[in-house]
């Protein structure tokens, strides 16, 4: 085994000690905080608190002690959030809206809902049922394999 984490019944004066080495630290003003706090998640990771989480709750008290000397690093997000975020309610019925309406040929669920990831074809459905009530859109055939149009738009012709 080559890390030996804190004893469960030590954590709580492990982590007591950690606060006022830190808090003393600050004080005393031995280092900038950009040195400290990788310091305090260092110990804070050989502690390991609790069972599981400690990484994420590592990260989360890093974002938190820099706030609080007015490094706004919470502002950015690591790229795999990047797509994923969604802001209020009805974001994905606008992601469906907005695909919808920027389609000239008729077009299928199928290929809104690939065009939209992390949308349900339920979702997708739901939307086009609306635009429909609406006069925005109609269906060119029902079923599964039915394509969707615009009512701006024109069923391309057979030649």
């Amino acid at each position: 085994m080559r890390f030996r984490p804190v004893a469960a019944h030590l954590t709580p004066m492990a982590m007591t000690d950690l606060v006022a080495r830190y808090c003393a630290a600050l004080d005393q003003h031995l280092a900038d905080p950009l040195v400290l706090v990788p310091r305090v998640i260092l110990d804070f990771l050989c502690i390991q608190p609790f069972p599981d989480g400690n990484g994420r709750m590592a990260r989360l008290l890093t974002l938190q002690l820099l706030y609080h000397f007015d490094y706004a690093v919470g502002r950015f997000i690591s790229l795999e959030r990047v797509g994923t975020i969604e802001r209020g309610r009805g974001a994905k019925g606008d992601r469906v809206r907005a695909e919808i309406l920027k389609r000239n040929p008729p077009f299928s669920i199928s290929e809104i809902q690939e065009a939209c990831p992390g949308v349900s074809r339920d979702k997708v459905r739901l939307v086009l049922r609306a635009m429909k009530k609406e006069g925005l859109i109609a269906p060119t055939s029902k079923g599964r394999g039915a394509k969707w149009i615009g009512l701006g738009q024109r069923l391309p012709t057979e030649e």
